[in-house]
């Protein structure tokens, strides 16, 4: 989460020592990152988040599986149909 714009290795606060909802969960337990709310200064250092951007992620290797995917499964389709056309026409009388 620290990529997102989580600060929790750099705040100095006691959240998960002392947790929140009567000490029962901490912010990372609730799947969201610390903003640094105790932080001196907090609204003047801008956003809390961060954006993620597309050219962090490599997706080109999952779109080519996906096409070869695509390619494998429509080939077998059509090699099922034709194997059961030839069968069809061997059982005929």
């Amino acid at each position: 989460m620290y990529e997102l714009g989580c600060k929790g290795p750099i705040t100095d606060n006691s959240c998960a020592t002392i947790k929140w909802n009567q000490g029962f969960t901490v912010l990372i337990q609730a799947g969201h990152g610390y903003i640094g709310c105790s932080e001196p200064k907090l609204w003047d250092k801008g956003g809390f988040y961060k954006p993620l951007s597309a050219t962090d992620w490599n997706l080109w290797p999952a779109v080519a599986a996906v096409a070869v995917g695509a390619a494998v499964g429509v080939t077998a389709g059509v090699a099922s149909r034709v194997n059961q056309a030839r069968l069809e026409k061997e059982n005929t009388p």
